[in-house]
């Protein structure tokens, strides 16, 4: 005998069946709204990173292509798949542990994936794979490319000197600086090529879509997308160069601007990707259409959302819930007094000012040896949050914004300080290390640390810090590094024991 409750989840479950891409959006909506701490940053990207300014665009294609893949998601087999639910569990609790670490970034990165899971363990693997290529265009829209950006810089250093050398200039290379008779070029971020490779690459994958490429094709037109577009940034970064050698540094790419070069290039360069999609289609016969099986509405989701919206539910709580979490201060410890072969404390020398924004506190003195002097900067965090959080990319030991920039990155691991040779706004060369501090962990990954933050986060308050050590080049930088090193092997323990490890 059927009860009321019986006939009506009977109902609920026909009309899921019967119409699953509306409960694929209700899912979605619920996933977004819990993961929503991770949408404001990404809105600030979007209104004030130039590179990143076509994310709108990104989310109004997404829709667009969800609401075209609908008749897809209604033919697919639904049916809830539970052993899912756990690698959901597992991505919701990174998550969080990245959303207490006060990482937009890994927030951002984790969204597609948690929903693609999400789907899968609520209509099984044929909802998921038509929302796989939509869900994944997301990315095009998250600024996880800018760990690109020293590759791309280092591959156009190498290809312009390669190429100038051909063409008869005399050219030197220092880390990214080309330097030729009439003046010195450096290959900034902007110039490494990864803004027009993302959108390059995002029309390339929508044209894709479009033409309903199979994935060999698929492959061929993104792969002839990439070396397209960096191609096309070469181009452009050797002819300015060029230009600057021809015209003693007069010419109007190099005196007044090069953007409007690069557009020029770069326009033509998305049409003909949209022309070669379509060229690659011909022939490209259409799949089969797929009726829906009866089995489907057998398999209704509602068991596999249910779970799903658990979950969701426990990170949103969790989220928001500050639990242990309290603002109380961390104390640095005082600087070690080294009477030995080092010596000091001594006052801080002018010149070098690292930028931590929203640091509880900050340390600053220098210690000699010999003609050898080191500058010594320690600073710590408690509870972080937006603007006050020790990896940010507004932070720096070396601030571009005060007029520095790297020349060279110099050998090491991440269990040691990263080093690196820079220049400041008077071209004087510094040799400078850092060194992240977190609890009993140490290690120069940025990713390290903050996982390491987050996931002590969730339970109570933790402090973290960075230590960085900076050597001016005398005469040699080489010789500076060794002084960086040697100080942080004689005293680096010592150092790290500034930073308190509880609040």
């Amino acid at each position: 005998m059927s009860t009321l409750p019986d006939t009506a989840t009977a109902s609920w479950s026909a009309r899921a069946a019967s119409n699953p891409f509306l409960w694929v959006c209700a899912l979605l909506a619920v996933t977004v709204a819990t993961l929503w701490p991770a949408l404001p940053g990404l809105a600030r990207i979007w209104e004030h990173g130039a590179e990143y300014e076509h994310g709108s665009a990104v989310i109004a294609i997404v829709a667009v292509w969800l609401v075209a893949v609908r008749g897809r998601i209604a033919a697919a087999d639904i049916g809830a798949r539970p052993l899912a639910l756990p690698a959901l569990a597992a991505l919701l609790l990174l998550w969080l542990v990245a959303h207490r670490a006060n990482s937009e970034l890994m927030q951002q990165v984790l969204m597609p994936p948690i929903i693609l899971v999400a789907v899968l363990a609520a209509f099984g693997p044929g909802v998921a794979r038509v929302v796989l290529l939509p869900i994944g265009y997301l990315y095009f829209a998250i600024p996880i490319w800018d760990q690109l950006i020293p590759a791309l810089q280092s591959i156009t250093t190498y290809v312009a000197q390669s190429v100038l050398g051909a063409l008869g200039v005399p050219v030197s290379i220092e880390g990214y600086h080309v330097t030729i008779p009439a003046g010195r070029f450096t290959i900034a971020e902007g110039c490494s090529g990864k803004r027009y490779l993302i959108v390059a690459l995002a029309v390339a994958v929508a044209a894709g879509a479009m033409q309903r490429l199979r994935w060999p094709r698929f492959a061929a037109l993104i792969a002839i997308t990439v070396l397209s577009a960096l191609v096309i940034n070469w181009i452009r970064v050797i002819v300015i160069i060029y230009a600057g050698h021809a015209t003693q540094m007069q010419h109007y790419l190099v005196a007044t601007e090069h953007f409007s070069f690069g557009y020029a290039l770069f326009v033509p360069l998305l049409i003909a990707i949209v022309l070669a999609a379509s060229r690659i289609g011909l022939g490209n016969s259409p799949p089969a259409r797929v009726e829906r099986s009866p089995a489907a509405v057998r398999n209704a989701p509602i068991g596999g959302l249910a779970g799903c919206v658990a979950l969701l539910a426990v990170t949103a709580f969790a989220g928001a819930s500050n639990g242990a979490v309290t603002d109380a201060r961390p104390v640095l410890a005082a600087l070690p007094i080294l009477t030995g072969q080092w010596q000091g404390p001594l006052p801080e020398q002018a010149g070098w000012n690292p930028e931590f924004a929203g640091a509880v506190e900050e340390r600053r003195a220098a210690y000699v040896m010999d003609m050898a002097r080191i500058e010594i900067y320690v600073n710590v965090y408690g509870r972080q949050k937006q603007g006050a959080e020790l990896i940010n990319d507004r932070n720096s030991v070396a601030p571009t914004a005060a007029g520095w920039t790297v020349v060279r990155r110099l050998p090491g691991s991440w269990q040691s300080p990263a080093s690196f040779i820079a220049e400041d706004a008077a071209r004087r060369r510094w040799v400078i290390a850092y060194i992240y501090s977190s609890g009993e962990r140490v290690t120069s990954s940025a990713a390290l640390t903050q996982l390491h933050y987050g996931t002590r986060a969730i339970l109570h308050s933790a402090p973290a810090g960075v230590i960085a050590l900076a050597a001016p080049c005398a005469t040699d930088c080489d010789v500076a590094a060794t002084h960086v090193s040697q100080f942080w092997n004689d005293h680096g323990r010592e150092l790290a024991q500034i930073i308190p490890r509880e609040l």
